[in-house]
């Protein structure tokens, strides 16, 4: 999808213009927020076995949102930031907070990690939710350009990623409520089988 945006934005606007390195910015960070949340979601999706490679995505595309962003909004420099209003300031840091998150999951996506984590990868990798959320209001902070009214479109980013936290959450929470009712009860007929 962001790769045919690209294309698109390439053909539309002047090559190497300020226009199109925020468009492509854009495009990637839409991309990329769009993948987290089909990671919350890939088990209502089934998805499960792409999981993986979608967040891997989804953290590729936010570091070439974040590479272009970097270039064509703050101007290739870190001063550039001291130009941005406060509440666009506070968006940026929002940003960087999810893309360092989207830093530790990636680097402890592999099954090595999962084996030296042990318990604590499946508590690393609950930061998901709160990468997403906060990629989500950076999303709704930074301005989406693409036609759409600010407020709607904020609203609409922030139902779906209330409805992916949702939905994850809930499957979870019912997995593992079967889960003890199946140990209860095996546990309850082996104790009865060996009075």
């Amino acid at each position: 999808m962001a790769l045919a945006l690209e294309l698109w934005a390439r053909t539309h606007y002047a090559a190497g213009s300020h226009l199109l390195g925020q468009r492509l910015s854009e495009y990637h960070g839409n991309t990329a927020l769009v993948l987290l949340l089909a990671v919350l979601l890939a088990r209502p999706l089934k998805l499960l076995t792409f999981r993986r490679a979608i967040g891997l995505l989804a953290f590729g595309f936010s570091l070439v949102h974040t590479s272009y962003a970097y270039k064509h909004v703050l101007g290739d420099t870190p001063l550039g930031f001291t130009f941005l209003t406060p509440d666009r300031q506070a968006s940026v840091f929002v940003g960087l907070a999810s893309i360092f998150g989207l830093l530790l999951l990636a680097l402890t996506s592999s099954d090595w990690a999962v084996r030296k984590l042990r318990g604590n990868w499946k508590k690393l990798h609950r930061l998901g939710i709160f990468a997403t959320l906060f990629a989500a209001l950076h999303t709704i902070y930074m301005g989406v350009h693409f036609g759409f009214n600010p407020p709607s479109s904020a609203t609409f980013a922030l139902l779906l990623v209330g409805i992916g936290i949702v939905a994850t959450r809930a499957k979870s929470l019912r997995s593992s409520a079967r889960r003890r009712e199946k140990n209860g009860a095996l546990e309850s007929s082996i104790s009865t089988n060996h009075e």
